[in-house]
């Protein structure tokens, strides 16, 4: 049996004894501080090495690793590392850094906005108008259009419509306003007449601006020169309403007649347009070329419009075949000044035959030798005629205003050393010098051509060599 007893403890705190502690008691947690090792310095690092046989120990262990960097936000470390590397072709750091960015929920960035054109002063208007009134005088407006944005080498036909209307001074509506040079050329997102009939309406409000030069008439604003740039057929032209193919040769004709002039010249750059259709399509143009089926059809529409006194002649020309929309040499024209469907190399291919034969003179040849000087002859016409496709390029200008120059008189300037002079033409003061450098090409390479010519009119009436008699074997 446990008894309790009772012990007194001493009250002074200056006494020596203290309390036995609890060994039950849970014990308490203390932070014992640790000292940090000391570094070794230099010295005594030296004088270890130079008194010890052996190297060092520290040489032997690991070393500790750097601490690792501070973690930051990802967007921030990509960009410093994409300016640090900018310029390095590396495409896994680029993408991602570019694949971060475009997460970025920053503001974006403000589409850039075109400047708003600025509205004609009242002097532009009036030059205009100036403009207009004087074309009027001389016949009408030269106009050119181009295939819709649906179409294939759309961006081809736009080129050379702008370079046209610039080389022309060429009139148009774009932005709801009446434009020259360049900017006048006018996409046909619609179909002809609905681009004509704006111009017609846009070019009466401006004319009605200054009464002074219309003596306060309301005048007629034909045109006298439209040029089309698009693809072409022997039998059709894509020249429709959105992109579409001409389905009807009449509808389509009688749609631009009210716009044109008595006399009008309709530029088809085009390919095939003056080609002769296939067997299975030659009844929508009664077995015509398609741009001699819109001279005729054309012609007699006129004579109902301005009546059967007038002097109605339109003249329609086209390419024979495939090709670039401008460059391309072989082109036909038909009615007008080109008579009944002249072509440019046969023409000139002709021209230079006769030629070669009576600078030679000679024997005269068969009709068999004829026929191969025949055939040099056009791939002589052609690398002479050959023109680049540049918009600015002076080849393709010169071949591109063959309709404009005519065809006897290309010959005139290609075969002879005359000046030309390209003034009477109504083009731009930077046009006629293209002009005038193309041709310097041409009579170059006619120059290297002819007497090649020559030589082979000569080659062709040299008698065989007589046959050697055969011998006969012993």
């Amino acid at each position: 049996m446990y008894t309790t007893q009772n012990k007194k403890y001493p009250t002074s705190i200056n006494s020596s004894h203290t309390a036995e502690p609890n060994r039950f008691a849970q014990p308490k947690f203390v932070v014992q501080p640790q000292s940090e090792p000391a570094q070794p310095s230099v010295e005594t690092e030296n004088n270890q090495q130079t008194n010890s046989p052996f190297p060092p120990l520290s040489l032997f262990t690991n070393r500790p690793a750097p601490a690792p960097p501070p973690r930051v936000q990802m967007k921030l470390n990509l960009n410093r590392l994409a300016k640090q590397q900018e310029g390095n072709s590396t495409p896994q750091i680029s993408t991602a850094s570019h694949q971060i960015i475009q997460r970025d929920p920053e503001k974006p960035k403000a589409p850039n906005k075109k400047k708003k054109e600025a509205e004609p002063t009242p002097e532009e208007e009036l030059q205009l108008a100036q403009k207009i009134v004087a074309d009027i005088k001389n016949g009408g407006l030269t106009v050119a259009v181009y295939a819709a944005s649906n179409v294939g080498s759309v961006a081809e036909f736009q080129r050379q419509a702008n370079q046209f209307a610039a080389d022309h001074l060429a009139l148009g509506v774009n932005g709801g306003r009446v434009r020259q040079g360049e900017k006048a050329a006018m996409q046909m997102e619609d179909d002809i007449p609905s681009r004509l009939s704006a111009l017609s309406v846009s070019v009466g409000q401006l004319l009605d601006k200054f009464p002074e030069l219309t003596g306060g008439k309301c005048l007629v604003v034909p045109i006298k020169t439209l040029a089309i740039f698009t693809h072409g057929e022997p039998y059709t032209l894509q020249a429709s309403g959105k992109g579409g193919w001409i389905s009807s040769l009449e509808k389509w004709v009688s749609g631009i007649t009210p716009y044109l002039a008595p006399s009008p010249q309709i530029l088809m750059y085009a390919c095939s347009t003056a080609g002769t259709p296939d067997e299975k399509h030659s009844k929508r143009t009664n077995g015509l070329p398609f741009a001699d089926a819109v001279r005729l059809e054309m012609q007699k529409q006129l004579k109902v419009r301005y009546g059967e006194n007038a002097n109605v002649d339109p003249e329609v020309w086209g390419h024979t075949n495939a090709g670039h929309t401008t460059a391309n040499n072989r082109l036909k024209g038909f009615g007008g000044a080109a008579g009944g469907g002249t072509g440019l190399l046969d023409t000139v291919t002709a021209k230079i035959t006769e030629l070669a034969l009576t600078n030679v003179g000679g024997d005269p040849l068969n009709e068999n030798q004829l026929k191969k000087l025949q055939e040099a002859a056009k791939k002589s016409t052609a690398r002479i005629l050959q023109a680049e496709t540049g918009t600015k390029d002076p080849t393709n200008a010169y071949i591109r205003e063959v309709p404009l120059i005519g065809i006897s008189r290309v010959w005139e300037q290609i075969s002879t050393k005359d000046e030309p002079n390209f003034a009477d033409l109504g083009l731009s003061t930077d046009t006629n010098e293209r002009l005038g450098l193309a041709l310097a090409q041409f009579r170059k390479r006619f120059d290297v051509e002819l007497p090649k010519l020559e030589n082979e009119i000569k080659i062709l009436q040299k008698p065989p060599a007589p046959k050697k008699p055969a011998t006969s074997k012993k």
